[in-house]
């Protein structure tokens, strides 16, 4: 993360983005995209749960995977 946001630094560093908020804010406009979708065709709503943590975990699990 320290690499993308701001070089090769070694020393604590904050980060300058929300990172974190701004992927659960992606993973929930989705979630809620596709909650409209599913009202529309079957009448009945479903219950939409985004959390920062889940989203981080996924965020650095892909970012793993592409620095191997």
């Amino acid at each position: 993360m320290a690499r993308v946001t701001t070089g090769l630094r070694l020393s604590a560093i904050q980060v300058g983005v929300a990172v974190t908020d701004m992927s659960t804010g992606l993973h929930a406009h989705g979630a809620i995209m596709a909650a409209l979708l599913s009202r529309q065709k079957t009448g009945k709503g479903v219950w939409v749960d985004c959390d920062l943590f889940e989203s981080q975990v996924c965020h650095f699990d892909q970012l793993s995977h592409r620095t191997w």
